[in-house]
């Protein structure tokens, strides 16, 4: 079982053999200090993590990471460097962040957005797709999911695979929506 969690200064994630009575000692899941409000994607065939989620900083980006696991040693090798790509038209800060991987090998990721800063600031939640299978590096934008801007920075959302394809089925929330 692997555990990521805040600890408070970074994520951080702990490995355990045995149902949880047991776990190993915490590791930093990124180089960059102070990533939050992480979602993790588990690709089992070919034993690859990916991880996405933002810091407490406003920017317009959001922070990757791609590991590859290693089930006999229960450790994960992560990329020498952070991947970023703007997420968020206008700078926010503690963007909520969701990754998957469709069938075809490609990487989504929802986040909110700020799209515009004025009084009141609007939000809203966009879609990613990484331009190439199994890459975090490179992005184009695919959607909007709101027919209209939330004025509240709560939207939030997941994004699965279809089971084909680069097809995906997204459920969100957002101003009790």
């Amino acid at each position: 079982f692997w555990s990521f969690y805040w600890d408070g200064t970074n994520t951080v994630y702990r490995y355990s053999s045995n149902y949880g009575v047991t776990w190993s000692t915490a590791a930093v899941a990124f180089k960059t200090t102070g990533v939050d409000k992480v979602s993790v994607w588990y690709d089992r065939s070919n034993q690859i993590v990916y991880a996405v989620g933002d810091t407490s900083s406003p920017s317009r980006n959001v922070v990757l990471q791609r590991g590859v696991v290693a089930p006999a040693t229960h450790t994960i090798t992560w990329a020498a460097s952070d991947s970023t790509f703007q997420a968020s038209l206008n700078s926010a800060a503690s963007k909520n962040t969701f990754i998957c991987k469709d069938a075809s090998g490609y990487l989504w990721v929802l986040s909110s957005n700020l799209t515009n800063p004025g009084s009141p600031a609007q939000y809203d939640l966009s879609a990613f797709q990484s331009q190439a299978a199994d890459s975090i590096s490179s992005w184009r934008h695919s959607a909007n999911m709101l027919d209209t801007d939330s004025n509240l920075n709560n939207v939030k959302g997941v994004v699965l695979p279809t089971g084909s394809g680069s097809s995906v089925w997204t459920v969100y929330g957002y101003d009790g929506n």
